[in-house]
Formats: C-alpha cells, sequence, structure tokens
C-alpha cells in the first residue's frame, strides 16, 4: 500500500470514529453533507465496504450526495469501486439518482470504461434511457464517444438503441464514435446494431465527416461499405457546406481523401463560402494532399467567388514553397488577380519569401 493511500484510509477511520464520537446538534449547512454522509462518500471513493457499512450504520443516508449532488453510488460507479457499488445497492441506493448536471451512476460508469459496474448498474434495473442534462447525451452515447465498445454493447443488448442522438444537436452515438481517433471497432459494433451512416446531426454533420476530419480510415471504411447509398453520404454536406472530402482535405487526411476520392467524393466540391478542397489544402500547407488532389483532376485555378482569392495566392500568403511547386506543376497560373488586385507575387512579397517570389517568376509571374 502507498504512504498516500495508508493515509487516505487513516484519515477515513478517523472521520468515522468521528461519526460515533460527535453529537450532532443542529444540521449541517446547506448542501454540505453530514459527517456519517461524508464519511459514507469517501468510503465509496475508496471502495472501502467496511467503512462505508459502518457510516450507514450510524446514520449516513444511503443516497447521501455532495456539494454537485453526486450521489456515493455515482462516485463508486466513477471510481471504479465494484465492493461499495454493490453494497450500496444492497442498502437501497438509487440506482438512477441523478446528479444536479443529470449524471446518473450508469453515465460515470460508462464514461470511464468500468464494464462490471455497467453490468452491475444494469442487474439493479438502471435506466439506460435517461439522459444528462447538458447535451442529452445517454449511457450509450457517452460510451461511444469513448470508444467503450464493450459497454457500448452491454447497453444495447439491455435495450438502448444504437441509433440515439442528442437533444442538442442530434449528435448520433455513431457520430460520437466515428469522431474519436480509435473508434472504428465502436463503429462497427453500432453498425451492427443498426446504427445508420446517413443519419446526420442536425447541421448536417454525419458520422462519415466525423471519421474523416479525425483522419479515422478504419472507421470511413466501415461507414462507406454499410451506406445504401456511398456516393450520396460522401457527397453530403454539413451547414457550411462542406463535405468529407473537405474535412479531410483541411486537416491532411491524404489517406481519407483517397478512400472518399475512390468511392464518388466530387473533387471540386465548393462549400458555402467558396472554397473547394484544394483551396483548403493549399491553405493549410498539406502538400501531399494538394498533390494527390491534382491527380485526381482538381482545378488549380478554381477561385473563391467572394475575393478571387487562389489556391496558389493563399499557399504563397503563408509561405508555403512546396504547396506552391505542387501547384504550379499542376498548371496553376500566376496571372491571376484578386478582386483586389492581388497577386501570388503580391501574396510573396508581402512575406518576405524571396524563395516563392524567385519560383514564381520562373514560371512567368510579374508585377
Amino acid at each position: 500500500m502507498s504512504p498516500r493511500l495508508a493515509a487516505y484510509l487513516a484519515c477515513l477511520l478517523v472521520a468515522a470514529w468521528a461519526v460515533a464520537a460527535a453529537a450532532e446538534t443542529g444540521s449541517p449547512q446547506a448542501g454540505e453533507p453530514s459527517i456519517a454522509a461524508t464519511v459514507l462518500l469517501k468510503a465509496a471513493e475508496a471502495d472501502r465496504t467496511d467503512i462505508a457499512a459502518y457510516a450507514l450504520d450510524k446514520g449516513a443516508p444511503v443516497d447521501a450526495a455532495d456539494r454537485q449532488g453526486n450521489t456515493a453510488l455515482a462516485i463508486a460507479a466513477k471510481a471504479g469501486a465494484e465492493h461499495a457499488a454493490t453494497l450500496l445497492l444492497e442498502r437501497g441506493a438509487r440506482a438512477d439518482a441523478p446528479a444536479r448536471d443529470g449524471w446518473t451512476a450508469l453515465m460515470q460508469a460508462a464514461h470511464e470504461g468500468h464494464e462490471r459496474i455497467v453490468a452491475l448498474l444494469l442487474g439493479a434495473g438502471a435506466d439506460h434511457g435517461r439522459r444528462e442534462g447538458r447535451y442529452g447525451n445517454t449511457a450509450l452515447m457517452i460510451a461511444a464517444g469513448r470508444a467503450r465498445t464493450e459497454i457500448v454493447a452491454a447497453l444495447a443488448e439491455a435495450g438502448a438503441a444504437a441509433d440515439e442522438a442528442d437533444t442538442s444537436g442530434g449528435n448520433t452515438a455513431l457520430i460520437l464514435a466515428a469522431a474519436h481517433p480509435n473508434g472504428a471497432e465502436t463503429v462497427a459494433e453500432l453498425l451492427a446494431r443498426g446504427a445508420r451512416p446517413e443519419r446526420a446531426a442536425k447541421d448536417g454533420w454525419t458520422a462519415l465527416m466525423a471519421a474523416a476530419e479525425k483522419g479515422a480510415a478504419p472507421g470511413v471504411a466501415l461507414l462507406l461499405d454499410a451506406a445504401a447509398d456511398a456516393t450520396g453520404l460522401v457527397r453530403a454536406r454539413r451547414g457550411d457546406g462542406r463535405t468529407a472530402l473537405a474535412m479531410a482535405a483541411e486537416n491532411g487526411r491524404i489517406g481519407v481523401a483517397r478512400l472518399l476520392l475512390d468511392r464518388g467524393a466530387e473533387v471540386d466540391a465548393r462549400d458555402r463560402a467558396g472554397a473547394t478542397p484544394l483551396f483548403l489544402a493549399a491553405a493549410a500547407d498539406v502538400p501531399g494532399m494538394v498533390e494527390l488532389l491534382l491527380e485526381r483532376g482538381a482545378d488549380p485555378d478554381a477561385v473563391n467567388p467572394a475575393d478571387g482569392n487562389s489556391a496558389l495566392m493563399m499557399a504563397a500568403n503563408r509561405g508555403a514553397i512546396e504547396v506552391v511547386r505542387m501547384l504550379l506543376k499542376g498548371g496553376a497560373r500566376v496571372d491571376l488577380r484578386a478582386k483586389d488586385g492581388w497577386t501570388a507575387l503580391a501574396a510573396a512579397a508581402m512575406i518576405g519569401d524571396e524563395d516563392i517570389e524567385a519560383l514564381l517568376r520562373a514560371h512567368g509571374a510579374k508585377e
């Protein structure tokens, strides 16, 4: 036993003795647990059933809660304190007692990945359909967002719907799992249980977009294979007009972009601001992405209709010399002017990048 843990348990024992020794006159301040309740909460966190039982015997409410409303059971669930959780349930603790933010013991266990406690709570009748107060997530959605595949499976077996969505933005469990860098296994589990890859959040965000943004190629492949219309899925747009390819391009997810292009993604699809994936990749200084998009037929001179800026201008302005090379190799024009008269050469001159200036002049750029 570590010195820190030993000291902590010693404090618990002192507090337990105080329960018996202190003649508590009056009530604790509003929101403050009693001495007995405090001992119970600490014992639940430390998985000390002996001290927890002592506190209960001395009058601690089995559903005693801390200042945030987290009950002893929820605290035990979060800490992975299986023995304390078992004792509390045996003593009549409410499995679904919510904290002030709506989180229950089941949500806490799902978030932390405590599979045995999830099973214990479900066996005690915990309601998997309850939602926390901020976003309206259920335990299954919380587990999906943390890539807790076994817990997702257990909750689904208990009746939780694989297509559940939160009440704030409409994000589904599948979207949340796809957004996790290691969420492919959870994505597969949800798809196997009926989650629909085509289902979008209120802003048009899909699981495919989430996986593309994170560069989760296995998840992207799973979603495309499960979609009834893979081409339609890759061409879907969120509220700002961006596609999954645009998100992959901006974030440098080259492998994902290749998968999307192979399945019918539009290489020059513009978002609402007029930016194409190539424009976004150039602005983000991702030479490999620029090369891929040009190979797949992207227009090197697709300008932003709002201001007339081109990908070459953006790359020059950012000092992205390898992107400038790629664009010139791909046939980008050096004589294009934005609506304010801006050129790629002027952009390079403004930041003092003499190498890019020389490269542009070698390709015919003039003042």
